[in-house]
């Protein structure tokens, strides 16, 4: 009954259209974002900062209704099955720990915990060949 409830509710064609928009301006933001040596930053790169929290909450979210959804592993049809959302669960964790080392490390032997936000690009890769 809640798996029946959750489809209905966030798996129509406007949700997943929703997330669609999400990647590309994710990507955008991706694009924009210009990297300054010493930790130094801009104004526009504060606000994608603030703006990445935003991305990472609404694709944490996602991959939570998907597997209440869908179910985790464990029968046919769960989340987990699909290779495509194998590839967003690894890039969601991806992003909740960069997020986590960016906040308590700035960078593990001159390597940018930030530079692992690349791969979220990915995930328009796995939208696109799903569709």
């Amino acid at each position: 009954m809640i798996k029946n409830c959750f489809l209905n509710l966030f798996f129509p064609r406007l949700f997943e259209y929703l997330i669609l928009c999400t990647i590309f301006a994710n990507c955008i933001a991706l694009a924009v974002y210009t990297p300054f040596p010493e930790h130094d930053s801009n104004a526009v790169n504060q606000t994608l900062e603030s703006v990445e929290y935003i991305f990472i909450v609404i694709f944490t979210l996602e991959a939570v209704l998907k597997i209440v959804a869908y179910g985790y592993l464990f029968h046919a049809g769960a989340y987990l099955r699909n290779a495509w959302n194998i590839l967003d669960f690894i890039i969601v964790v991806i992003g909740l720990v960069s997020t986590v080392l960016a906040k308590t490390i700035t960078s593990v032997n001159g390597f940018d915990v930030k530079a692992l936000r690349a791969f979220r690009v990915l995930r328009h890769y796995g939208w696109s060949r799903s569709a």
